[in-house]
C-alpha cells in the first residue's frame, strides 16, 4: 500500500472516518460562528462606549456653554435695561424742560405737512397749504417728537443688545470648542 491508497482510505475509510470529518467540520463551524458572534458583541460594546463618550463630551460642552451664556445673558440684559432707563429718564427731563417753554407759538400748516411727509416716506408729498396755522402748539409738537425719538432710541438699544448677545454667544461657543 502506498501513500495514495492510505490517503484515499482516510477519505473513504468508512463511516467512522466520515463522522470524524463531520465532527472536525462542526467544531470549525462552531469556532467560526462563535468568533463572529463574539466580534459582533464586542463591536456593539465598543460602539456604545464610543457613543457614550461623545454624549458625555457633548453634555460637558453644553454645560460649559450654558454657564458662559448665563453670565452673558445677565450682562446684556443689565446693559439693555440700564440704557433703556437712561433713555426714559432723559426723555422725562426734556419733557420737564418743554413744560417751562412759552406755549404761545403755533406751528404753520406747512410745518405740519412737511413733518407728516417726513414720517411717511412712501407716500407722495401732500398738497401745498395756504400758510394758515395748524392749531398745534410748538410745545405739543416737540413733546411728540421727543417721545418718538425716545422710542427710536429704545429700539436702537434693544437691537444693539441683541447684537451684543449674538456676538458673545458665538464667542462662548468658540471658547468652549477651543478647550476640547
Amino acid at each position: 500500500m502506498g501513500i495514495l491508497s492510505s490517503v484515499t482510505s482516510v477519505f473513504t475509510g468508512g463511516q467512522s472516518t466520515l463522522y470524524k470529518w463531520l465532527a472536525i467540520g462542526g467544531v470549525l463551524l462552531a469556532l467560526l460562528v462563535g468568533s463572529f458572534l463574539y466580534g459582533l458583541h464586542y463591536g456593539n460594546l465598543q460602539s456604545k462606549t464610543t457613543i457614550a463618550n461623545y454624549a458625555d463630551q457633548r453634555d460637558k460642552a453644553l454645560l460649559a456653554i450654558q454657564a458662559l451664556q448665563n453670565n452673558t445673558n445677565v450682562k446684556v440684559v443689565t446693559k439693555f435695561v440700564t440704557r433703556t432707563q437712561v433713555i426714559h429718564d432723559h426723555n422725562e427731563q426734556i419733557k420737564d424742560d418743554i413744560g417751562k417753554l412759552a406755549d404761545s407759538v403755533q406751528l404753520s400748516a406747512d410745518w405740519l405737512r412737511i413733518y407728516n411727509d417726513s414720517i411717511d416716506q412712501l407716500s407722495s408729498t401732500s398738497s401745498q397749504s395756504d400758510g394758515t396755522t395748524s392749531g398745534i402748539k410748538a410745545t405739543e409738537a416737540i413733546s411728540g417728537i421727543t417721545d418718538n425719538n425716545a422710542t427710536c432710541l429704545s429700539y436702537k438699544a434693544q437691537l444693539e443688545a441683541f447684537q451684543d448677545w449674538q456676538r458673545q454667544t458665538q464667542a462662548n461657543i468658540k471658547a468652549v470648542q477651543k478647550k476640547k
